[in-house]
């Protein structure tokens, strides 16, 4: 099974358990803030359970329809999640108003605060296990569900923090308040998931990091490599997509050249595993005496870029 499946898996798992125990506890003790914890992870559970279908689609292999593979679904599900995770911000932000405005009862169980703290503890793991994950696939849906993961350990932190005030002040504002930052922080989650699928479907430019690495690996190349230009690079999903025009010695062979290339796109696949590399090649037009001692772009270390 697919690395970034399992983890989607093991979310989707998780947030269900804490929703069910979120609500049941909730609705018993009419606190809005573990109500508002346990709504949030319902998202969390369609989400996780979103992200499991764009991985899948995302996985299968290009076709005749889709020469590209199917990458660009996991941008396209992080920008729906952002959208619904909004939508649920601003139900919670609604209702936490509503208590505070009406001055609501709240009646506290004993499972509210041990809900809330393993609420806590498994939304850190969950985020964690996410984001690991999401760092080493390169996946856009594992990184957007890992932020939003990120969101409930501080929200889950609240909720702990509204109902232990409210429980020892005895005033209720305490949890409505706390659901209303609750509400905040779960929409402000939704933004930094909608620029992730909106950088993906734009088709932004891989990390500097990686491209410095891939420059790295075309500029000491042996000769006949004499220099490269027109280097564009971008993503779609997990997938990152690379094309530059190759400069070798003019007099070098159609096989010489295509071994080159070859070698070129073997070591950035080695360091990179998912990227698709296309590769321009061009005669270089240095007047020089055509061997690796002589060649001028070697002796000077230039190149076009």
């Amino acid at each position: 099974m697919d690395t970034r499946y399992k983890a989607s898996l093991f979310a989707t798992g998780m947030a269900l358990v804490l929703a069910l125990s979120k609500f049941s506890v909730g609705f018993i003790s009419g606190s809005m803030a573990v109500i508002s914890s346990g709504l949030d992870s319902l998202l969390d559970v369609f989400m996780s359970g979103m992200n499991l279908y764009a991985i899948k689609r995302a996985s299968m292999p290009a076709d005749s329809s889709h020469q590209y593979g199917h990458g660009k679904i996991e941008d396209f599900a992080a920008l729906v999640e952002s959208m619904i995770i909004t939508g649920v911000g601003v139900v919670i932000i609604y209702k936490a108003i509503l208590g505070l405005l009406h001055n609501t009862h709240v009646h506290y169980t004993r499972l509210d605060i041990p809900i809330m703290i393993i609420s806590l503890a498994f939304s850190f793991i969950i985020s964690y296990v996410l984001k690991t994950t999401s760092e080493k696939t390169g996946s856009v849906a594992l990184k957007a569900d890992a932020l939003h993961y990120t969101s409930d350990v501080y929200s889950n932190s609240g909720a702990v923090l509204a109902i232990a005030l409210t429980y020892f002040t005895g005033y209720n504002y305490f949890d409505f308040a706390f659901a209303l930052i609750i509400g905040i922080i779960v929409i402000t989650s939704s933004v930094r998931v909608l620029m992730i699928g909106v950088s993906g479907l734009m088709d932004k430019s891989i990390s500097e990091s990686t491209l410095k690495d891939i420059k790295d690996i075309i500029e000491n190349m042996p000769y006949p490599y004499a220099g490269f230009h027109k280097l564009r690079t971008r993503t779609s999903g997990s997938r990152k997509y690379i094309d530059f025009h190759l400069l070798l010695c003019r007099r070098s062979s159609i096989k010489e050249a295509h071994e080159m290339a070859e070698r070129i796109e073997d070591k950035i696949k080695g360091q990179t595993p998912s990227i698709d590399t296309t590769i321009h090649l061009e005669p270089c037009d240095k007047a020089c005496d055509l061997t690796d001692a002589t060649c001028a772009i070697k002796k000077s270390g230039e190149t076009k870029t």
